[in-house]
């Protein structure tokens, strides 16, 4: 007896040969393995107007049968023509959320970041000034432990900088 969840329809085994190059006899594990990270999506129709449960893993689109545990076809995920301007739009106004939200804590980081720079002025001027082995090796310290604290400031900027740009080079390809 099979532990296969999922059972393939004759056609989805020659579409996982032809669209993904996978050999037919290896096909039905493939599909298994997809389908064990798969996430439903909804239920939906098929190209040839049956109903179907709708399934996406790694930007392939896996359609099943509404009852049977059957995978009916599979094939890569796109973006459709009639939707494109949709998806544009709710990202470009998502990128426009993100981009305040990103100009809010730029603002919020220049104002942690002004003292921080502050006090490692006024430890740089007594490093300077001091004599002692000890005072040299408390601002030497001090410096670091600000300067460590500029840097952490300064990556979590660039992470949603980051994640902004990921966006907008996104909302880019679907243009």
């Amino acid at each position: 007896m099979s532990n296969l969840k999922w059972r393939v329809s004759a056609h989805t085994l020659r579409r996982v040969n032809e669209r993904f190059g996978i050999e037919v006899k290896s096909a039905t594990n493939w599909v298994n393995q997809l389908m064990e990270r798969a996430n439903y999506v909804c239920n939906g129709i098929g190209e040839d107007g049956n109903p179907s449960r709708v399934f996406t893993v790694d930007k392939k689109i896996f359609h099943a049968d509404i009852i049977n545990d059957v995978i009916i076809t599979v094939y890569e995920a796109e973006i459709k023509r009639p939707i494109a301007p949709a998806v544009a739009l709710t990202l470009a106004k998502e990128i426009r959320k993100m981009e305040i939200d990103l100009l809010k804590r730029e603002q919020l980081a220049i104002e942690r970041r002004s003292p921080i720079e502050s006090e490692i002025i006024t430890m740089r001027l007594s490093l300077v000034r001091a004599k002692k082995e000890s005072r040299i090796n408390f601002f030497t310290k001090r410096i670091a432990e600000l300067e460590t604290q500029l840097r952490y400031i300064n990556a979590e900027l660039t992470s949603w900088k980051r994640d902004l740009t990921l966006f907008a080079e996104s909302y880019a390809s679907i243009m």
